[in-house]
């Protein structure tokens, strides 16, 4: 059965490739695309080979595999006047060899209609629907034997007063996702919610490449188990600066105070300092380091009220020529289980290698490494140690 599908898989990627190798390519752009009347149609892929030597983050319970993943999309636009329509789809298909329980087909569906009243006033609105999972070990709740899989759907909008270049310009926010889980009931209930957000941002012009701004934001979760405690709300007031000072750096950073509130009187509310920043300095046109950092919250999945996650990625890149880069890649996670007592630690390490094929197509090689260490756990240990070895074939748009 493996053999057939990967045999289909193939056939699918080889006629994926070759379409996309006799694409026109646009004027300003190295992606191939299709034209269909007023339709640009832009084909993607990615084919990954892995081999993952701690499949369920486990040291107790250790199992590997070799991981096939293949990734069909495609991106759809049209311009009527000022206004752009997009239509993109894309899936992760994934065969584990030693684990066919843990197999996976996740699909997404996003369109977006960028709306231009004037050359202030913009509206964009992106209706979505996903069809995921979570990986076993990836999250804290009791274990399941099969992975849990998850239907999401909604829509975001934005909208946007002040031309680029404007000396202020305002972006207001909103949008409603729902999340409910498919299979292990027993345990996945508990995580069926919806989300609600809502948000303005103020931009002020310091120079004509750097801006400040100010932001207001308030997130509703609201859970579909009548017995969750795990209803309430999530502000946050941060302020921040994005820039693009010169050819060498540019990027953004925001900081500021956030306020998590539960709808029972049985989970303590927390307070605590949030932010979010990337940055990439390229002191040679050879040499790129980006640096990302945040501090932000996410649900708990069956480990104390939240978890506070702290995450740094430093990425240093340097191009051998035209055609071939390497990646040193250093990221730490930290996670706080907030009225629970624990804290896990994860260091990872990574070394990747590109080579242009195409200026659109890529083949590849990665290595990572995690060790996972934790205080204050109970029950079954969360640390483990992994490694991650992958080759792969991507395009790009």
């Amino acid at each position: 059965m493996r053999h057939f599908q990967m045999r289909n898989i193939a056939f699918v990627y080889g006629c994926l490739i070759a379409g996309a190798a006799n694409a026109a390519v646009p004027e300003g752009s190295e992606a191939p695309v299709i034209r269909a009347g007023a339709v640009d149609i832009y084909p993607g892929f990615a084919l990954i080979e892995r081999h993952n030597d701690n499949l369920f983050r486990s040291d107790a319970a250790k199992r590997s595999s070799f991981i096939t993943v293949a990734s069909p999309g495609v991106y759809m636009e049209a311009k009527a006047g000022a206004n752009v329509y997009s239509l993109g789809y894309n899936a992760d298909i994934g065969r584990y060899a030693s684990s066919s329980v843990d197999n996976f087909d996740d699909h997404g569906l996003v369109a977006q209609a960028e709306l231009a009243f004037s050359t202030r006033a913009m509206l964009t609105l992106t209706p979505q629907f996903r069809i995921g999972h979570d990986d076993r070990g990836s999250t804290y709740s009791i274990g399941t034997p099969t992975p849990n899989t998850w239907h999401s759907r909604g829509i975001t909008g934005s909208f946007n007063y002040g031309s680029e270049g404007a000396m202020g310009r305002i972006v207001v926010d909103a949008g409603v996702i729902e999340t409910s889980y498919q299979n292990n009931r027993a345990v996945t209930l508990a995580l069926d919610k919806t989300q609600s957000s809502l948000g303005g941002t103020f931009y002020y012009r310091l120079a004509p490449a750097t801006y400040t701004f100010a932001q207001l934001s308030t997130t509703n979760f609201d859970y579909k188990d009548s017995a969750s405690t795990l209803d309430g709300d999530e502000q946050r007031a941060m302020i921040g600066v994005e820039w693009k000072a010169t050819a060498q750096t540019s990027g953004s950073f925001k900081i500021g105070q956030l306020w998590k509130n539960f709808d029972s009187a049985t989970r303590k509310d927390f307070t605590g300092t949030s932010w979010e920043g990337s940055v990439r300095w390229a002191p040679r046109s050879f040499v790129r380091l980006d640096l990302v950092t945040g501090r932000k919250p996410a649900e708990s999945t069956g480990v104390g009220n939240l978890v506070w996650v702290t995450n740094h990625v430093a990425d240093l890149s340097y191009d051998l020529n035209e055609r071939t880069t390497l990646h040193l890649i250093a990221s730490y996670l930290g996670e706080d289980f907030i009225q629970a007592g624990r804290k896990d630690e994860t260091p990872s390490y990574s070394l990747r290698a590109d080579y242009k094929l195409r200026k659109w197509l890529k083949l590849g090689a990665e290595y990572i490494r995690s060790v996972k260490t934790s205080t204050g756990y109970t029950g079954v240990s969360p640390e483990y140690h992994n490694n991650i070895y992958a080759v792969y074939l991507r395009s790009e748009l």
